[in-house]
This record gives structure tokens, C-alpha cells and sequence, in this order.
């Protein structure tokens, strides 16, 4: 993607006399998110709807927002940090993926099934396809020799510091007491 990108940040501020209902139950329809996802926007914080979008792009969410009564943010992006490689080359001619077609549906009023990801959720699904692997770990052992229980992992207590009792003196007991006076 040449040129500008944009984050678009919804913070929960409606437009006018909008209610709070009113923008949820829009949005949700226009954009085809669930109950979860939609409460997960209006949760009261700083969201980030969609990151590195072009100006064009940008511009139709905030209008989707503004119909729904709810200003969304269009924040530039400084400093992305993006393979130089990749950024320099230009993407193919009339690529697009399934998710960039539901995007555009869902811009356009129609209900392509967009949906948010939680906060902190992996954009896409890594998938791994490698056999699964079992080392051998037969030769691994935390503790030498064979006979050993679970207390040997344990720590060792510490240490406890030996009071000074130099300052004290022992009485003797009354019967010694007698005794030595009657000698």
C-alpha cells in the first residue's frame, strides 16, 4: 500500500442526541459484528477499529461511523515498522483478499459477517502443518543417580540466625540450692 496510512480509533463518543443504544444497534447492523464485539467497542476505552488503512479506506469508516451517529478518530501512522523490502514493492495488480471484500461490503451497507478481534488477538490464524515431533528425552534427568524422590528438588531451608543469649545466667534449682548450703 504506496502513500499515507491511517489507524482508525473509536473512543465511544457519539454525535448530538444520539443514544447510546441508537449508535450500537447501527453499527452492529451496518458492520454485521455480534453482541460480544460490539460490546467490546462501546466498552468505554480508546479502540483501535482498523490499523494502516489508505485515505479513501479511512474515509468510508468514518462515514459509516457518522450514519451510525458515533465519531470514530482517523490518527496518521508515523513510523511504521514494515519490512523495507516488501514496502518498497508495489502489491500485485487486482489482489485482494476475502477479507478486504468483506470490508468493502460491510463500507458499502452490505453484511459481509466483519467482525472486530478481541484486543490482543492474532490477526491471522498461523497454522502449522509440520508432522508433530517427540524427542527422545529418555537421557534427561533433574537430579543424579536413580533413587531419588521429589524432596530432593526441593530448596534447602534457610538458615536460622543463632540468638545471643551471652547476657543471660542460670539460677540454680532450690534443692541444689540447699544442698550446697548444707555442706
Amino acid at each position: 500500500m504506496s502513500g499515507p496510512q491511517y489507524d482508525i480509533v473509536f473512543e465511544g463518543k457519539l454525535i448530538g442526541d444520539t443514544t447510546l443504544e441508537a449508535a450500537r444497534n447501527s453499527l452492529q447492523a451496518r458492520l454485521g459484528l455480534d453482541d460480544d464485539t460490539i460490546s467490546r467497542l462501546f466498552a468505554g476505552h480508546r479502540v483501535i477499529v482498523k490499523r494502516g488503512v489508505d485515505e479513501p479506506t479511512a474515509i468510508r469508516y468514518q462515514e459509516v461511523f457518522r450514519r451510525a451517529g458515533a465519531r470514530v478518530g482517523i490518527s496518521p501512522v508515523v513510523g511504521v515498522d514494515r519490512d523495507p523490502q516488501k514496502a518498497l514493492a508495489p502489491p500485485p495488480a487486482g489482489s485482494t483478499s476475502a477479507r478486504d471484500e468483506d470490508i468493502e461490503r460491510s463500507l458499502n451497507g452490505e453484511s459481509g459477517g466483519l467482525q472486530l478481534a478481541p484486543p490482543g488477538a492474532l490477526l491471522e490464524e498461523i497454522i502449522d502443518s509440520s508432522p508433530a515431533q517427540f524427542p527422545d528425552t529418555s537421557g534427561l534427568s533433574l537430579v543424579p543417580g536413580p533413587d531419588w524422590t521429589l524432596e530432593d528438588c526441593d530448596r534447602p531451608p534457610l538458615p536460622l540466625p543463632i540468638p545471643d543469649i551471652s547476657y543471660l545466667e542460670l539460677e540454680p534449682i532450690p534443692e541444689q540450692k540447699a544442698r550446697e548450703e548444707s555442706s
